[in-house]
């Protein structure tokens, strides 16, 4: 974004010469540095177009390197015309140097919407390259964006008739009026095994992002790695368990979305985080070591049926949809012999046959989530474990799947499939029975009206002498 560097002394003269002229941006605040009595002032980005005569490239050597000091102090980029030299504007006799910088936004800038800014920074543009501003032109102006610090993601169908119009220039016109430094473009996720974004860079080399969620850090290259802000809920809720002295293994730990949560706030003692995607994986370390927990921690770079460790896990994470269901036997065999829990991720279709009023989903959740065992009545302790088997016995179990079928059959299914598909796995593995309970449903979000993620607590124990 274009301003002009000028000396505090004629700062205010300056100032008034470009409002006579029409070449200040009041949509942003100017700034003072003492250190260089210097001010930077912001210019509207059509200034060469209007004044072109009044700019120069003849700029002492003393300008030049109080330019360029403040540039690399203020992270600021003095503009240069093709020969490389300094520009400057002269407004009756005033002097400033044109260097690029982001300022902030004016209090007059916050009474206009970031989509006000865009609509009107457009039209200028449109209108000042000797095009007409049309009605089409002003509906590829999207109304919603990501925002990741100073890159913004478009969505794959903003700006197509405005690109084709002013080519990449468009971009220099957009990042001022969202005031961002970078830009990007989103489109539909690949058909590939990693899910890769489709993802093009529009303004900026730098593709590395940093997002933080409930006090985590997680940074991510967005054209090779997603950010799953719905998963909130879940990640709020493992904030919730008690994992102090557990091992936890995340067959599916991507960038990490679930694994930080259980070392940075359940207090999980290690662990075991499988990926197969290189790029998550590179993310990944970046976000262990961004948030001091990389000793607690192995990455299992592959696929997790053959990477994955056996018997040490109190905890198993399958946080994959739409099923997980293929990485159950390796989940099975991840658990300690003494067993744990399980929590299943699924997407669960409910047919339009079925009733579900808003009312009877909230009591749908609200039978769900009265399960049988407090998740923080559990940890890896033998004894424990026997313990529970006094609190969620068999009938509770019955009770709990059959209360849930009435309220909503196909969850009921879901649960029921899940209780006895383990059971058969943790049998085969150890020639023994075994109790195998789900005790909590969590519906984490809709997809559509008959699409839900939910996530299935299983706990999973060797049955004993007086089950």
């Amino acid at each position: 974004m274009d301003a002009v560097q000028v000396s505090q002394n004629y700062a205010q003269r300056m100032r008034q010469l470009l409002e006579k002229h029409g070449l200040s941006d009041g949509t942003r605040k100017l700034q003072h540095y003492p250190e260089s009595n210097s001010v930077l002032i912001p210019i509207t980005m059509d200034y060469k177009a209007k004044l072109p005569s009044l700019i120069s490239s003849e700029v002492s050597k003393s300008e030049c390197h109080v330019a360029q000091q403040m540039a690399n102090s203020l992270h600021t980029t003095p503009d240069q015309s093709h020969d490389k030299h300094l520009q400057t504007l002269c407004l009756e006799g005033i002097q400033g140097i044109l260097v690029k910088a982001c300022l902030p936004p004016s209090r007059l800038s916050k009474l206009v919407t970031p989509h006000d800014r865009l609509m009107e920074g457009l039209r200028k543009v449109v209108i000042l390259e000797g095009h007409s501003w049309t009605d089409e032109l002003a509906a590829d102006v999207p109304r919603h964006w990501e925002v990741h610090g100073d890159l913004v993601m478009l969505s794959g169908s903003a700006f197509r008739l405005s690109r084709q119009l002013l080519g990449e220039s468009l971009w220099e016109v957009v990042a001022e009026a969202l005031c961002c430094k970078r830009l990007a473009k989103k489109n539909r996720v690949q058909c590939d095994d990693f899910r890769t974004p489709a993802v093009e860079m529009l303004l900026g080399d730098n593709s590395w992002v940093e997002h933080i969620d409930n006090g985590i850090r997680y940074c991510y290259d967005i054209l090779h790695s997603m950010f799953s802000a719905g998963n909130i809920t879940e990640k709020l809720r493992i904030t919730s368990f008690q994992c102090q002295g557990e091992t936890v293994v995340d067959l599916y730990a991507g960038i990490g979305y679930f694994s930080l949560p259980y070392l940075v706030h359940a207090g999980a003692e290690f662990v075991h985080a499988c990926e197969w995607n290189p790029h998550a994986v590179k993310a990944l370390e970046r976000n262990l070591e961004l948030n001091g927990v990389k000793n607690r921690c192995q990455i299992h770079f592959g696929d997790n049926k053959k990477v994955c460790p056996k018997s040490v896990a109190d905890r198993v994470n399958l946080g994959l949809i739409p099923s997980s269901e293929d990485a159950w036997p390796v989940a099975c065999t991840a658990l300690k012999p003494s067993g744990g829990i399980l929590h299943i991720h699924g997407n669960v279709e409910s047919y339009p046959g079925m009733q579900r009023s808003d009312g009877n989903l909230k009591e749908v959740e609200e039978s769900v989530n009265s399960g049988c065992l407090d998740d923080k009545s559990y940890n890896s302790d033998n004894r424990l474990l026997e313990q529970s088997s006094s609190i969620c016995g068999s009938s509770c179990e019955q009770d709990f799947v059959e209360q849930l079928r009435k309220k909503n059959k196909y969850w009921g299914s879901w649960v029921r499939h899940i209780e006895d598909e383990i059971r058969r796995l943790m049998e085969n593995i150890y020639n023994k029975t075994w109790n195998v309970n789900v005790y909590h449903v969590e519906h984490v979000k809709s997809y559509a009206p008959h699409v839900d993620h939910l996530v299935a607590d299983v706990t999973c124990r060797p049955k004993g002498p007086n089950d």
